[in-house]
């Protein structure tokens, strides 16, 4: 499983504004978002697990980028944590990378 680049563009975008938005309203309300395909998978047993663990890895590296900022992570609310399994059923053509691998994502946003 692929871990969040802290070092991306996007990802300490996304950090900045959560800081923002704790210096600004003293809190941060973000929504969580992970989702796995329907290819099954040996290493976490169910796609169930693994987009839960999607869900907590981004959990864990937001309150992580968060405290490296000087923040108290307890000022981020998390309105939203959403664990889904989705996509089209597998059909053994597991090369297909383009048809799944759109439904193995993990999205973080604010509100």
């Amino acid at each position: 499983m692929k871990d969040i680049d802290q070092a991306e563009k996007d990802w300490k975008d996304f950090i900045d504004t959560v800081v923002g938005l704790i210096d600004k309203n003293g809190k941060a309300n973000v929504v969580i978002e992970a989702s796995a395909s329907n290819v099954p998978t040996k290493t976490f047993g169910t796609n169930e697990n693994l987009s839960s663990k999607r869900m907590e890895d981004a959990r864990t590296r937001l309150i992580e980028a968060i405290k490296e900022r000087g923040k108290n992570p307890d000022l981020i609310l998390l309105e939203a944590v959403n664990s889904l399994v989705q996509g089209p059923a597998y059909r053994g053509d597991f090369i297909n990378t383009e048809k799944y691998g759109k439904f193995q994502y993990v999205k973080l946003k604010t509100r």
